[in-house]
């Protein structure tokens, strides 16, 4: 069809005024439309045809116009910056590093201070506002901190009153301040402190101090009217407490633990329950200790032993018969049948009956009465034995070996005025609201102490870790991880129910516990000083022996400055420390702080979200042998920083390391002569020596009557001079030419309490036991590097368990 026939064609639209534009429109060919509008010069008037027609077609078919809004994003809940320390850095130049190094050189020809070296000079120059710095044992580090302080104070022109330099002990602390003053003397550095000798004195007094100490002068500028519970008949702590090294509580203190616990149990039916409930538990199965242990007889020697058990057994009752009628205790002192070891019948003393089990009695299992060795007149019985106490010995040691039930030995008389008290609970009747007083032991624990003692002492563990004792143990329970049989279910109730009751006895007595001052500054927006001026003491912190640091400090740290932060402040901290040198965790400090102090100490991103790290690894004191042995006792820790110590020191005497003798028992008097020997020709050898340290030997032992009698034996020679003693723990920090350590570490306990603890503290990767393995190995190591020259360790045999097996020639 031409395209005069297409013109010609009747349509059944509406004609338009340009047939051209009607032809186009009636094309199926978009590229003919396209093409041949283009090509028509009436373009402009084609174009608005088209959109009038496109418009009329809208009308006719409308389609709803729809916008979609997002609605479904939602804002993360910490969508802010965190960090506390940074962007900004301490303006540290150049030209300030060499005039500080220049005045240092004149400092030390003066014989006022020891020239750094490289690596102390990098932490004196750090211009981060977050530094952790490894200082190993013996590496300088106190010289290094007063360096740091001057820096601050003399180069940056930081205010001294608001930098706080935190030390553990009050020794150390009057150390750093002697340190301090004597570098002050300088006379360049004099003259920009502008102080007198007793305004310094005052200044350096604020200036050092412990942690404890420092939140003493905050509360009482804050609080009115208050007293420090650990302050209680103890006036000498208020200057440099740490609790690290708390001793027992105080007769005012303990009045005070008393008056909530009787008051507890008086009031609460769970915690009478659960107390009467351990009450019964600890008297009515008194064990013998956990150092007794079994011991293997052949076939012979058991049949002897049976065959006399009977008689031996009554006689025993004989001595013992007037003490229980004295007592009231209605007993029956009769031999019963035990059970059969081995195919021969043995007997307990006695068998006490309770409502839910019999009990085996067992009296002077040890051969002792009251302390006095068991003698007897009856003849039957001497013409099968040798002595009393030796045929008792023989019996506790099979006993220990094949018991398998509960049971209780009894060895003093004053054991049983609460062996009655217990029988009177055990029997069923309604338990008095008089609250018993009596020694407890939580599995774990290496010695007992009294019931609210306990109670205390946990309290404190779990809030030294930064966690409030009723949340806590509510943690616990929630997790499901204590039997009901368990003591440390029974005890998780009562130390629940005792908290809120020692707190309000506290409150009542206008008295507070460190631990809730520092808890309530962490937690509580209120626990801090509202006027910020009164934190200016804390911007820049310095803080040696950091590993020994409590999560509880750290989050009360943290909060002072993120107040600051808040207040447009820039704080800054410098950690020093040493995780292998980490011996407090059993009082809830945690080397992981220090490990891992990028997690805890938040930096800012333009920083790279990290703190600062320095090594000073340069040990100064100990030779090479000495520093390659300690290093191998750290083989076994899980948890460390790795690093190699690098001595300074030229070995110039021949020595050979730590020189380990095995094969000695304490409780025999040759063997502590023998000990003597060495100590005193160790003290000759040291005399002889040129530019000697002024501590000649050191005795250290793991435990204090090791140590006594040791002592004693020196005394007894009139050879203490030049001689210093410590336990392993006392020993930190303190060094002499010749080391003695009496005594292995170990540790090979289940602490199922503080297991738990670890658990719901969401700090740790370990469990307390692992943990606590591991700090005895940390705890030889700072034992053995405090030997200069030579280190001698004296250990009843290097079992596996023990820190010193890392030392047998086979390792």
């Amino acid at each position: 069809m031409g395209l005069d026939k297409q013109l010609k064609k009747p349509s059944t639209s509406k004609a338009s005024d340009d047939p051209l534009f009607d032809l186009l429109k009636q094309s199926r060919s978009l590229w003919v439309r396209f093409a041949s509008r283009i090509c028509s010069t009436h373009f402009l008037d084609a174009l608005k045809k088209s959109f009038d027609l496109g418009f009329r077609q809208g009308n006719d078919a409308p389609r709803e116009l729809r916008i979609r809004y997002q609605d479904n994003v939602s804002l993360p809940e910490n969508g802010f910056d965190e960090s506390i320390y940074g962007p900004e850095k301490f303006a540290v130049t150049d030209s300030l590093k060499r005039q500080m190094i220049d005045d240092t050189q004149k400092a030390a020809d003066a014989g006022l201070v020891s020239m750094p070296s490289d690596s102390q000079w990098e932490m004196i120059f750090s211009d981060h506002p977050a530094s952790s710095v490894v200082a190993g044992a013996g590496s300088g580090k106190s010289t290094t901190l007063v360096l740091r302080v001057v820096f601050m104070v003399c180069y940056l022109k930081i205010d001294i009153n608001e930098i706080q330099l935190i030390s553990f002990t009050r020794a150390s602390c009057e150390e750093l301040r002697e340190k301090i003053k004597k570098v002050f003397s300088f006379k360049e550095w004099q003259n920009v402190i502008d102080l007198n000798e007793d305004e310094l004195d005052k200044q350096l007094k604020r200036l050092v101090r412990t942690f404890h100490s420092a939140l003493y002068a905050l509360s009482c500028r804050q609080y009115q009217n208050f007293e420090i519970f650990e302050f209680l008949g103890n006036n000498e702590a208020q200057d440099g407490f740490n609790p690290l090294f708390a001793s027992k509580l105080t007769d005012e203190q303990r009045e005070v633990v008393l008056e909530a616990y009787r008051n507890c149990f008086y009031d609460v039916a769970k915690f009478r329950n659960a107390i009467v409930k351990l009450y019964k538990k600890t008297i009515l199965t008194k064990k013998l200790k956990l150092a007794d242990s079994g011991k293997d007889y052949n076939n012979q020697m058991l049949k002897i032993a049976s065959d006399r058990d009977f008689l031996l057994t009554e006689t025993v009752n004989k001595l013992w018969k007037k003490d229980f009628e004295r007592a009231g205790l209605d007993i029956d002192l009769v031999p019963k049948p035990l059970g059969y070891y081995d195919g021969h019948l043995f007997y307990c003393n006695a068998m006490i009956k309770t409502d839910k089990q019999d009990i085996p009695l067992f009296i002077s299992l040890r051969g002792r009465k009251n302390n006095q060795e068991i003698t007897t007149d009856n003849e039957e019985l001497l013409k099968q034995v040798k002595t009393i106490p030796i045929a008792l010995m023989m019996k506790k040691n099979i006993v220990l070996q094949y018991i398998a039930t509960e049971y209780l030995h009894v060895q003093t008389s004053d054991v049983l005025e609460k062996l009655k008290s217990a029988l009177k609970f055990a029997e069923g009747n309604e338990i008095p609201k008089e609250a018993p007083r009596f020694e407890f032991q939580l599995e774990g624990d290496i010695s007992k102490t009294s019931i609210e003692e306990a109670l205390l002492t946990e309290a404190n563990f779990i809030e030294n870790l930064g966690m409030e004792v009723p949340d806590a143990i509510k943690r616990i329970f929630e997790k499901k991880i204590f039997r009901q049989s368990y003591d440390e279910y029974q005890f998780a109730t009562a130390l629940f129910h005792f908290i809120p009751y020692l707190g309000k006895t506290l409150s009542e007595n206008k008295i507070v516990l460190f631990n809730h001052l520092f808890l309530r500054g962490a937690n509580d927006e209120n626990g801090l000083p509202q006027n910020c001026r009164q934190l200016f003491n804390f911007k820049h912190l310095l803080i040696d022996e950091f590993q020994d640091i409590s999560p509880q400090i750290v989050n009360w740290i943290k909060a002072i400055h993120r107040k600051l932060v808040s207040n447009g402040y820039a704080p800054s901290i410098m950690a020093i420390g040493d995780d292998w040198q980490s011996i407090y965790g059993w009082r809830g400090s945690a080397p992981e702080l220090f490990i891992n102090f990028h997690k805890y100490f938040p930096v800012h991103r333009d920083l790279g979200g990290k703190p600062a790290y320095y090594q000073m690894m340069h040990n100064y004191r100990s030779l090479e042998p000495i520093l390659r042995d300690a290093e191998k006792i750290l083989r076994p820790v899980k948890n460390k920083i790795d690093k190699k110590a690098i001595a300074v020191k030229e070995n110039d005497t021949g020595c050979l390391g730590v020189q380990l003798i095995t094969g000695i028992d304490f409780k025999m008097d040759k063997d502590i002569q023998s000990i003597a020997d060495q100590i005193i020709e160790e003290k000759n050898w040291v005399s002889n020596l040129p530019n000697k340290d002024k501590n000649q030997v050191m005795i250290l032992s793991r435990t204090r009557d090791v140590r006594d009698r040791v002592v004693d034996e020196l005394k007894w020679r009139g050879s203490l001079a030049g001689i210093k003693q410590y336990t392993f723990h006392q020993s930190k920090g303190l060094q002499a030419e010749v080391a003695i350590l009496c005594g292995d570490t170990r540790y090979d306990l289940n602490h199922r309490f503080r297991n738990a603890v670890y658990e719901v503290s969401g700090i740790f990767n370990q469990t307390y036991d692992e943990a606590a393995t591991d700090e005895i190995y940390r705890l030889a190591y700072v034992a053995a590097t405090r030997g200069i020259r030579r280190v001698i360790w004296f250990v009843d045999d290097a079992q596996s368990t023990g820190a010193s097996f890392q030392l047998k020639p086979h390792q």
